[in-house]
């Protein structure tokens, strides 16, 4: 896996509202990350270190994650309206 690559992907994914991909992306991120690969490089600079790529990485999978739950229950809410 490519984290950056994947990191880039699911933040396009977000952006374009497709939840099926970006929670798919979230959570391959987020298996990559708690199988001890390496962080893709997120805020700051690589000097930054590997904790704190990998800290905001996680982040910003959780965040994905939760995000996506919210769109799938404003659609279920809209069209149960």
């Amino acid at each position: 896996m490519d984290p950056n690559a994947c990191l880039m992907q699911l933040l396009d994914a977000i952006e374009d509202r497709n939840w099926n991909q970006a929670e798919e992306l979230a959570n391959a991120l987020l298996d990559w990350l708690n199988k001890s690969g390496f962080p893709p490089k997120t805020l700051g600079s690589v000097r930054l270190g590997t904790f704190w790529h990998r800290t905001v990485a996680q982040f910003i999978c959780q965040a994905a994650i939760a995000r996506v739950r919210n769109a799938r229950k404003r659609m279920r809410r809209k069209r149960g309206a």
